[in-house]
């Protein structure tokens, strides 16, 4: 979480050195069941230090999950709604092609809204949108992108909702004038 936080906070050399101590431990022995919930916090991290291999390794580890549809955390306070969002967004970041990637997000989505984690629900909304105008498919990316601030910011997350207008706007240019209504929030 502290190479997550550095990068967030515009110290890259700094969390790349934090990133470099992490990396070293992967593959993550799963000997003890709580290390599946560890393993979700650095899924962001791969993307940001552009590391396919390491998020190979982790999607490995994580999609064994995928088959439970409930969510994975541990005793104390980790929730991280369906772990099949994990593994849709390593897919990316390891390489993978974009058609495996949404298959897991959409399972994610379906499974997140039965679950009702609904923080998990507009994130998940977030990676399924770009994946789906990365893919052309400029309307879907719309729907699931206008469904994300309304989520977020009913929840108080304001970099998810601010993400999501940014998408929004990015889809606007790309496409002209979304639907009446899409991106409301924040």
């Amino acid at each position: 979480m502290r190479a997550r936080a550095l990068f967030l906070a515009g110290r890259p050399d700094e969390a790349q050195e934090a990133y470099s101590q992490l990396r070293r431990l992967l593959p993550i022995p799963m000997a003890n069941p709580t290390w599946p919930a560890v393993l979700l916090h650095v899924v962001d991290l791969f993307a940001l230090v552009g590391d396919a291999e390491g998020a190979q390794l982790v999607y490995d580890q994580l999609v064994l999950f995928q088959p439970y549809p409930g969510a994975l955390g541990t005793p104390t306070a980790c929730f991280s709604g369906t772990v099949s969002r994990e593994p849709g967004r390593l897919a990316l970041a390891a390489g993978h092609p974009a058609e495996d990637a949404e298959k897991l997000l959409r399972e994610a989505l379906i499974r997140n809204r039965a679950l009702g984690a609904r923080p998990y629900v507009a994130l998940t909304c977030l990676d399924l949108a770009a994946v789906r105008r990365d893919r052309g498919a400029l309307a879907d990316a719309a729907a699931l992108a206008g469904e994300a601030p309304v989520l977020a910011d009913r929840l108080n997350q304001p970099g998810p909702c601010a993400a999501a207008l940014r998408l929004i706007e990015d889809l606007r240019v790309a496409a002209g004038p979304l639907t009446p209504g899409t991106g409301e929030g924040c």
